[in-house]
């Protein structure tokens, strides 16, 4: 099993945005040697970012596996198998649970580990679906409690194990793992006062309060010493360093406690115009279509499950309604129908302890953030009687219907991704291969392709690509898929690279951080190159050995809609990720010059593939961009040249035409 789940991973390339933008550069580090406990991206000699923060102060235990098999194996995609040695534990578990119950509610309880989430995950390396394993575990152990089952040692030591995973693979499994042991404490407080039932108040209360506070004590003291070891890191730094655990998610000011907006409500509100609360909007998404794009959501026909819904599960991770499947809404509605003509309610605590679960997320609607929302009709199934277990058929298949489906559209997209992958790299065998925030050397390996890591792209880029220009097109959610080859990088300029110009746009396909925007306020409009974050970023590939330091002439503007006044922005520029200046850009549009050091230059040359990184920084702008950040750097001209007279010009090449490059 260990061997077939790391096989499987090693076959399918991660290209999910999630996983390329911090996942896989997070499991990078730590599998290169990064130590969250002593060592801090924010501190690396570099600009800070957005990603950097996510990937510091957020819990990361799959990201641990994930980097210990990369550092053994050297394949950053062999890291992705914990989503199937999850699944396979989730169902062995709840096998072992259910092995008394008939066929047919066996069929249930061996559904609920097959989460649409978890089965559309697992080429990528997001969470999402091994929180659904392990809340799955979690419950299941829970309703060992529930129902006053005879706990062996193992089942106790796997629940133990689950739960602390919990708490350590996404902030949201704090929340989640305390629910599931609240909740197991709860019920032995009413356990307990039931069974001392003629006794005095005063002495129930004790009785039943004493025996819920030693069973939480002993669950929840077992799990937080577990969660103080594996998950020191965030918690316990959070808390020395910060006075918060659960930083940067919730932070203290002097005025007020705050939750970072993470843009989720502004989509709900576009997604769902007529929900204003997150029950609403959950009831909403059942009912709707399967959606990926931030768009009014379209309400569906039960007994309708059309080719276009299936096949958005080809490239699932992310929607934003109906991603339980095609069928979710015809099971949660058969599912009513039963339960109106059984009244008997034999899983009560394991439903409360689910609804509880859903509705402390705020954005449950987007249901990889609460997978476990699948399991809430099959659990609320088992309630049917033993004898009238055949009317579970029909819901059973519809349940089996909706998972078969969602597995099919969805391997054969990975399988398609694959071969294509697999065509476009195997030219390029030895070569080397740049993707969004990490550079790779190419190695083909029994005619498949393998990721070796050469080094991490220390300014964890996003490349900038021109609509229309993407070498290998779009993927299925919209964005151009980044990917790009040693023989693309172009040479330093040895002419100003002014941006106004077509000409630049062989040096723009290789950057980040800047993009033409018509102002239409001129008269004609005119396009400027503006910056839409807090940093611009340049890569150019070293040809010859540099004999001599190099100038860099950098010139624009600072640019406010807020202020088309601002008459200055403090800019630091950064190339081979140390600074060499600071730059104060001004309204003149004069600019700077400054000088790059021989040896920066050599390192470049030096390491394959030569590539030389330019980066300015403005610490006064949002690192968020958008809306965020309407301060930005307007850019005019960037000109290198050898400072030394004598010193040979700078290596020319012919480049291809954009055309060809297209």
């Amino acid at each position: 099993l260990v061997v077939a789940a790391h096989a499987v991973s090693w076959s399918f390339f991660d290209v999910a945005h999630d996983g390329l933008a911090y996942f896989q550069p997070s499991i990078r580090r730590i599998a290169a040697g990064f130590n969250p406990l002593y060592d801090g991206y924010m501190d690396l000699g570099r600009a800070p970012d957005l990603w950097s923060e996510q990937a510091t102060y957020f819990p990361k235990a799959m990201g641990y596996f994930a980097a210990s098999v990369v550092a053994a194996m050297g394949d950053i995609q062999i890291g992705k198998a914990y989503h199937l040695l999850l699944l396979a534990s989730s169902l062995f578990f709840v096998w072992n649970f259910a092995k008394e119950e008939g066929p047919l509610k066996k069929g249930l309880w061996v559904l609920m580990a097959l989460n649409p989430i978890t089965v559309t995950q697992w080429a990528s390396t997001i969470i999402d679906g091994a929180l659904a394993s392990l809340s799955l575990i979690g419950l299941v152990y829970a309703i060992a409690f529930f129902e006053r089952k005879t706990i062996s040692r193992t089942v106790h030591l796997i629940g133990i194990m689950a739960l602390t995973l919990l708490f350590c693979v996404k902030s949201t499994g704090f929340a989640f793992g305390s629910i599931i042991i609240f909740c197991i404490g709860l019920h032995r407080f009413f356990v307990v006062w039931c069974d001392l039932k003629g006794r005095s108040t005063v002495s129930r209360l004790w009785k039943a309060f004493g025996a819920m506070t030693f069973l939480g004590l002993r669950l929840g003291g077992r799990v937080l010493l577990l969660v103080s070891v594996l998950g020191f890191h965030p918690y316990i730094t959070n808390l020395l360093q910060h006075k918060n655990i659960f930083y940067p998610a919730v932070r203290s000011t002097e005025e007020s406690v705050f939750v970072i907006s993470s843009g989720l409500d502004d989509i709900a509100k576009n997604v769902y115009p007529s929900a204003s609360n997150r029950f609403t909007r959950l009831l909403y998404s059942i009912a709707s279509r399967p959606l990926k794009e931030v768009a009014p959501a379209e309400q569906k026909n039960p007994l309708s499950a059309p080719f276009d819904d299936w096949d958005v599960f080809g490239y699932a991770y992310n929607l934003r309604a109906g991603a339980m499947g095609p069928l979710f809404f015809l099971l949660v509605l058969t599912t009513l129908i039963l339960r109106c003509f059984f009244r008997k309610e034999t899983q009560g605590w394991a439903l409360f302890t689910l609804f509880l679960m859903l509705f402390i997320q705020p954005h449950a609607w987007q249901m990889r953030y609460a997978p476990f929302v699948w399991c809430v009709p099959l659990v609320a199934l088992l309630s049917v009687p033993a004898k009238r277990e055949y009317l579970l058929l029909i819901p059973l298949l519809v349940a089996a219907a909706n998972v078969g489906g969602v597995v099919f559209f969805h391997a054969g997209t990975q399988v398609s991704i694959a071969r294509k992958t697999l065509d476009l790299l195997l030219p390029r065998r030895g070569g080397t291969v740049l993707l969004e925030k990490s550079i790779f050397e190419y190695d083909g390996v029994f005619d498949r392709y393998s990721m070796r890591q050469k080094f991490v792209n220390p300014e964890e880029t996003f490349f900038y690509r021109f609509p229309g220009l993407a070498l290998l097109g779009q993927n299925p959610d919209g964005l151009s898929v980044n990917m790009f080859f040693e023989e693309e990088l172009p040479p330093p300029p040895d002419f100003p690279l002014v941006f106004s110009d077509d000409a630049i746009l062989p040096w723009m396909l290789m950057s980040d951080g800047i993009a033409p925007l018509m102002d239409e306020t001129a008269y004609p409009p005119v396009e400027r190159w503006r910056s839409y974050n807090n940093r611009i970023k340049l890569y150019m590939r070293m040809m010859d050995r540099p004999r001599s330091d190099w100038l860099l002439t950098l010139k624009g503007m600072p640019w406010d809609v807020s202020s088309p006044r601002k008459r200055s922005l403090s800019v630091w520029v950064f190339v081979n990720n140390q600074v060499v200046g600071h730059w104060i850009a001004d309204e003149t549009g004069n600019g700077t010059t400054l000088t790059i050091p021989r040896k920066l230059l050599e390192e470049s040359f030096e390491d394959s593939p030569q590539l030389l990184t330019l980066m300015l920084c403005m610490p006064e702008v949002s690192a968020r961009g958008g809306d965020a950040s309407p301060l930005g750097l307007e850019m005019k001209e960037l000109y290198l040249r050898p400072a030394s007279g004598d010193a040979p010009a700078l290596p020319s090449i012919v480049l291809p035409s954009i055309e060809e490059i297209s």
